[in-house]
């Protein structure tokens, strides 16, 4: 299997992490993992080509440029202001710049990632990118793409100047399908609407039957919609934003699990442990003295400092 390439240029070092990126010591000699930063258009900062492992993990860290995400295979969760979307093969999730995002995935992923700046570019896809998307993070599905990951892949090894045309030709017929879906109307509120709930619900001790009063569903509906958009039942992405508020806690604080248990309404530290084990496979204590083990005790900078323009490293 060909050997991973990466070239970055200084100019490009430039994204605002919050705390330290522990994936790149789980990534294996089998994964796929190439840059292309020379040649590209104006708009694209890079167009990333990747495969990450199963009980992959990226902490919390944010972009200064708009971070467009197809996958081909697997699926990844997103957590960001206190929300979680969930991405699966045949759908792109968008970051928009200076939202703190952690990424998690059971299943492992392959993706083509496009890196789109906050610049004025001859073509004008910057602003495109930034009218139609502003400041939401979403997951779109789009039609299925006419190459596969190890097709695409074999392209971008070669490195010519052809293999680069027929690579952004490729990236920017998926971003073209996003931007008319978006416009069109075309990809659902209801992930917006329940969302929005969730800001004015506590998701770590809402009921079912709570949810779909406030959102005018049956319990059925409800359920029926999120399989729909989320690819899971209301309480189990309910669970998901939880075990990453337990993670964020566990990886930021040095509240003890007592403390933690009852900050997300757990009955007690021993229904705090049952759950995070069934949703992480370690118990919190092995969680964080394995986090900090490898990365240290990680500062959360607060929000508002990182969607400041021209946060630095």
């Amino acid at each position: 299997m060909p050997q991973a390439d990466c070239r970055v240029s200084p100019e490009t070092e430039s994204e605002t992490y919050i705390g330290a990126a522990p994936y790149q010591s789980q990534l294996g000699q089998g994964m796929h993992d190439i840059h292309f930063i020379t040649g590209l258009p104006g708009a694209y900062r890079l167009i990333h080509i990747m495969e990450r492992p199963k009980d992959f993990l990226l902490t919390y860290h944010a972009h200064k440029w708009y971070h467009i995400n197809y996958l081909f295979t697997g699926s990844v969760d997103i957590f960001f202001q206190g929300k979680v979307l969930t991405a699966h093969q045949g759908e792109v999730f968008i970051l928009p710049p200076y939202i703190p995002h952690q990424l998690s995935s059971k299943t492992g992923y392959s993706q083509l990632g496009i890196d789109v700046v906050l610049a004025n570019d001859s073509r004008g896809i910057s602003r495109m990118v930034q009218q139609t998307f502003g400041q939401e993070a979403a997951v779109i599905g789009i039609p299925a793409r006419s190459r596969t990951f190890g097709e695409l892949y074999e392209i971008a090894i070669g490195r010519s100047d052809f293999d680069i045309l027929r690579l952004v030709n490729f990236s920017e017929q998926m971003l073209y399908d996003l931007i008319e879906i978006r416009r069109e109307g075309g990809d659902s509120s209801f992930k917006r609407d329940f969302q929005e709930m969730l800001q004015s619900l506590n998701p770590c001790s809402t009921s079912l039957q709570q949810m779909a009063d406030w959102l005018g569903f049956s319990k059925a509906q409800l359920e029926r919609l999120c399989r729909r958009e989320f690819g899971c039942g209301a309480m189990e992405y309910c669970a998901k934003l939880k075990c990453a508020r337990c993670c964020l806690l566990l990886q930021t604080s040095d509240k003890n699990l007592r403390e933690i248990a009852e900050e997300l309404s757990f009955y007690d530290e021993s229904h705090f442990s049952v759950f995070f084990r069934r949703c992480m496979g370690v118990t919190p204590g092995q969680y964080r003295r394995n986090f900090r083990k490898q990365n240290g005790r990680v500062e959360l900078v607060p929000t508002g400092e990182a969607a400041a323009p021209g946060a630095g490293k």
